[in-house]
């Protein structure tokens, strides 16, 4: 979560700076190119990538479960949640990022 906040922040703080855009010399063209940092997106795609991988490592999403599958990606669009149960330790460790995994699936279409 934290990883994927700074990479918003970042991607932000680069959009939010006036970059002169700058004529390439060795064309005679009078076109200007804009410049795009996308690295801040690459990096928000891949923690995104490493939280779906390490959602399918749970018994909740696990990936060898084709309905597990199905699962995980209704709850990333928020149309399903994890069964309560204060007992079970992966509970409690998603409930903790329930809101930051629901938006998972729109930040990703966003990067791409």
């Amino acid at each position: 979560e934290k990883a994927s906040r700074a990479f918003k922040e970042s991607q932000r703080q680069t959009d939010s700076k006036n970059y002169q855009t700058e004529e390439w010399s060795p064309q005679k063209s009078q076109r200007r190119y804009d410049m795009y940092n996308t690295a801040c997106f690459l990096g928000e795609i891949e923690v995104g990538l490493y939280t779906i991988q390490i959602l399918q490592l749970t018994p909740f999403f696990h990936k060898e479960n084709e309905l597990s599958i199905k699962t995980m990606v209704q709850f990333l669009s928020g149309k399903w949640t994890i069964p309560p149960d204060p007992r079970n330790e992966y509970y409690l460790a998603l409930s903790k990022f329930t809101s930051h995994l629901k938006t998972l699936q729109s930040d990703l279409k966003r990067c791409f």
